[in-house]
């Protein structure tokens, strides 16, 4: 074989290679910042029962005509854990409410990775902050102790079935 043609072929075998390198490395420096950030799920539902008697395995029946409570329940999905300072839920018109309520914890606290916690308000809290027709809940925040804030949109659902219930 021509040695001119061995080199090329080997050039090109080079490049090929260098190429494939740098995508790899790119894809897995891509992939290690991805693992570095803190990643919260949110979910908001509301419920009758109080869930103080639920965890106390009291024979309180529930009563299931109307919600009582907003339950907001935020969950950890990175890899990294978060030291949880405050959740609270923002009306549309600027009204703030931060009295929320947890089951064996209380703020602060440490929210590792694949870990939950459930905040209760109570809906008599957000009731009275409905001043007018267009005000309802609008978002859900969480703060960490870095000072990062996760806001999270609440569906009008949420505040037309409150309303429905009153």
């Amino acid at each position: 074989m021509d040695s001119e043609l061995i080199t090329t072929i080997l050039a090109i075998w080079g490049a090929v290679l260098g190429t494939i390198g740098t995508i790899i490395s790119i894809i897995l420096a891509a992939r290690e910042i991805h693992k570095d950030q803190r990643i919260l799920k949110v979910q908001i539902s509301l419920t009758a029962e109080n869930p103080f008697w639920v965890v106390a395995g009291s024979d309180n029946a529930a009563d299931n005509s109307l919600p009582k409570h907003i339950v907001v329940n935020v969950y950890n999905n990175g890899f990294r854990s978060i030291h949880i300072k405050k959740i609270y839920l923002k009306m549309l018109e600027g009204e703030s409410i931060d009295n929320c309520k947890f089951i064996k914890k209380s703020l602060p606290f440490n929210l590792d990775e694949n870990q939950a916690v459930d905040a209760f308000f109570d809906i008599g809290d957000v009731f009275p902050t409905i001043r007018s027709s267009k005000d309802h809940l609008s978002k859900v925040f969480v703060i960490d102790m870095n000072g990062k804030k996760w806001n999270f949109n609440i569906p009008k659902s949420i505040t037309t079935e409150i309303l429905a219930s009153t």
